[in-house]
């Protein structure tokens, strides 16, 4: 359980490095995009369900929450956990939409 915990603790370290790279790459880009588009409903259903993809881990919940030693404190836990996912994706996100605007597709890993 402490190799666990300490890949736990070595991903979030590197999600926070992630974070902090393309924040910086965004303020030190010269191609800044200033005119912004709040809504483009085409490739939402696209867009969304790559966003519901990465939450998938919640599958495991059951078998987490069996094993817990506090299993009061399960429910606070993973609320915590993929809040922090949810704050690196939407400011990773953003970060890319305002540094490249609409140029970039929805899935561009394709």
């Amino acid at each position: 359980l402490d190799v666990i915990a300490s890949c736990s603790v070595l991903g979030v370290i590197s999600a926070g490095i992630l974070l902090l790279a393309v924040l910086l790459s965004m303020q030190m880009s010269d191609n800044f995009y200033d005119q912004t588009i709040v809504w483009q409903p085409q490739g939402l259903g696209l867009s969304v369900g790559i966003a519901m993809f990465t939450y998938a881990g919640h599958a495991v919940v059951p078998e987490i929450h069996a094993s817990a030693k506090n299993k009061e404190e399960v429910g606070a836990a993973l609320t915590a956990g993929f809040g922090v996912v949810l704050m690196i994706f939407t400011l990773i996100g953003a970060a890319g939409y305002m540094s490249f605007g609409p140029d970039v597709d929805q899935q561009f890993t394709m």
